[in-house]
């Protein structure tokens, strides 16, 4: 029997090899937690995450249709650490970046950590957004909670 991780990583090294250079990463569209996930091989990992998307609408770098709360990595990590994500500083001299990612350990399923990373954009959103706003009752990560 072949776990994930093995299925994974034979999927993303043929699609490098039909594709060429360059990095290669599964977009996924969650269900029943809407959001953009991202599967892709990083050195000898494969790695589930939100491709930097999560911090860039945050922080304005993508033009949200709901207006945020200033990035805040303490208020990403309590998201992310409920789901067993990380948050990854990929920031560089002169600029941040944020990625929330979590890589996938043999025998664990895919589709479990897709919806971890989704609940932990989905808790990350929610913290940034201002409990006045349209939107802040449409978040899922706190209805596992209840």
């Amino acid at each position: 029997m072949t776990d994930d991780l093995d299925r994974a990583r034979r999927l993303l090294g043929e699609a490098s090899d039909l594709l060429g250079e360059g990095r290669v990463l599964l977009q996924i569209w969650s269900s029943p937690v809407i959001e953009w996930v991202y599967v892709g091989a990083e050195d000898d990992s494969v790695v589930v995450s939100d491709n930097g998307e999560t911090f860039g609408w945050i922080s304005g770098l993508r033009s949200p249709g709901d207006s945020y709360l200033p990035w805040s990595t303490e208020k990403a990590t309590t998201a992310c650490t409920r789901f067993g994500v990380e948050v990854v500083d990929e920031g560089e001299e002169g600029y941040s970046a944020f990625r929330l990612a979590r890589p996938v350990r043999p025998r664990e399923s895919l589709a479990e950590i897709v919806q971890s990373v989704a609940l932990a954009i989905d808790g990350t959103l929610a913290l940034h957004t201002a409990p006045g706003s349209a939107t802040y009752d449409s978040y899922f990560w706190e209805r596992d909670q209840e």
